[in-house]
């Protein structure tokens, strides 16, 4: 699969694929596409921080 095609698929669309595969490189593959979705969105989802006050930054 094509590297810009990894990165648009969600992390449930990984998820789904790895439940299924067998193959052990596969899916050595697939979890660390998966753990790369994950940081992705918790990225997105976390607020950043101002690491001198500690507070949101807009």
């Amino acid at each position: 699969m094509p590297e810009a095609e990894k990165s648009t698929r969600s992390w449930r669309e990984i998820a789904e694929e790895a439940s299924r595969e067998h193959d052990p490189e596969k899916l050595k593959k697939l979890s660390e596409e998966l753990e790369r979705a994950l940081d992705e969105r918790a990225k997105r989802l976390r607020p950043q921080r101002d690491p001198n006050t500690n507070k949101d930054v807009a």
